[in-house]
C-alpha cells in the first residue's frame, strides 16, 4: 500500500483558513484530503509566530489576534491537522546560511524551506520562493 503524501503547511496555509482570503478554497480543499486520508499536513511551528507577528505589525489588536489564534486552532482540531513541527537551532542556523546567499529571502520563508529540509518533507505554499530554495514545493492553489 503506498504511504499517503505527507506536507508542511506554512503561514500563508494559517491565513487561507478565512473564508475571505484568496487561498481559502485550495486550503480547504487540501484540509478535506487530509481528513479524507489522502495525504497529512503537518504545520510548521514557525507558522504561528510568523502569523502573530504579521498581524501585529498591521496594527491588529492584541485581543484579535487572540481570537484569530482560537480560529485557527479550533479549525485545525475540527479537521483533524493535530501535529506542528519543532523549530531546532540546527534550522535556524541554515535559514541563516539561506538569507546569506539570498538577502531578498524572508526569514520565515527561510526557516520553513529548513523545516522542510531537515524533515525530508515537501511544503505545501502558494509561494514559489521555495522552488530556488532546495526542498520539494507544491503549489498550494493546485488544491
Amino acid at each position: 500500500m503506498a504511504r499517503r503524501p505527507e506536507y508542511i503547511v506554512e503561514t500563508d496555509f494559517l491565513f487561507g483558513l478565512r473564508a475571505s482570503d484568496r487561498l481559502h478554497s485550495s486550503v480547504y480543499s487540501a484540509l478535506m484530503r487530509h481528513v479524507e486520508g489522502g495525504l497529512h499536513l503537518l504545520v510548521s511551528g514557525a507558522s504561528p509566530v510568523e502569523a502573530n507577528a504579521v498581524m501585529a505589525s498591521q496594527g491588529v489588536p492584541q485581543e484579535k489576534i487572540a481570537e484569530a489564534f482560537s480560529l485557527i486552532s479550533t479549525t485545525l482540531e475540527k479537521h483533524r491537522v493535530e501535529r506542528f513541527t519543532c523549530i531546532t537551532i540546527s534550522d535556524i542556523q541554515d535559514a541563516m546560511s539561506s538569507r546569506e546567499t539570498r538577502p531578498s529571502l524572508t526569514f520565515f520563508d527561510s526557516l520553513h524551506a529548513a523545516i522542510s529540509k531537515r524533515m525530508d518533507l515537501a511544503i505545501l505554499s502558494s509561494d514559489p520562493v521555495y522552488r530556488d530554495l532546495g526542498v520539494e514545493w507544491v503549489d498550494l492553489r493546485v488544491y
